[in-house]
């Protein structure tokens, strides 16, 4: 039988106070204004879809749906479109598209609760690059629910690979009461 070891406060003291140091660095990581080159937007929705960016959170759908829950109070709808009205959202023109926006892909006609077809995604604008193209935050790019930044992004040109697919763009108020929306587009 091999004897005890004797204690060693030293040794402790100093592990309590590197498991504090890296509780802290962790807690002032979250939300970072830089990451991987790009600078990320104040924006509530974008500064909420980053801290998921390279977890798994599966469909782009149901992931950008608990992303403006979280960020802004907003329960968003099932419909592709009808669900962004629903939670107040409103129509903007591309060339109106700013970092919070959210680009919906789908075919206008087939557009409510529970389909699935190519070329169906949604995704969070981080930052405009140029006219009609973005950086942008999404989940599923890949098939795979990995949450990644694509740059440059094209939503006309990703729209344009099927005859069926149309895409808008839509803004959530961080203020409903003082920033009243616009009439929504009407339907097709």
């Amino acid at each position: 039988m091999m004897p005890k070891s004797p204690p060693r406060p030293a040794l402790t003291v100093f592990m309590v106070l590197l498991l504090a140091a890296a509780t802290v660095g962790a807690t002032t990581l979250r939300e970072p204004s830089t990451a991987n080159g790009l600078d990320v937007p104040e924006h509530p929705i974008v500064q909420r879809a980053w801290r998921d960016l390279g977890s798994y959170q599966g469909q782009c759908w149901t992931w950008v749906q608990e992303v403006v829950r979280d960020a802004t109070g907003q329960t968003m709808g099932f419909g592709y479109r009808d669900g962004f009205f629903e939670a107040g959202a409103y129509e903007v023109p591309i060339a109106e598209a700013a970092p919070g926006d959210v680009i919906q892909l789908a075919d206008d006609l087939n557009a409510g609760p529970g389909v699935d077809y190519f070329g169906l995604h949604t995704a969070i604008i981080v930052s405009v690059d140029g006219p009609g193209t973005f950086t942008v935050i999404d989940s599923n790019s890949q098939w795979d629910g990995i949450v990644r930044t694509r740059s440059p992004y094209d939503p006309a040109a990703s729209a344009d690979r099927y005859s069926w697919i149309s895409f808008h763009v839509y803004r959530f108020p961080l203020d409903p009461g003082l920033e009243p929306p616009p009439s929504p587009t009407p339907f097709p």
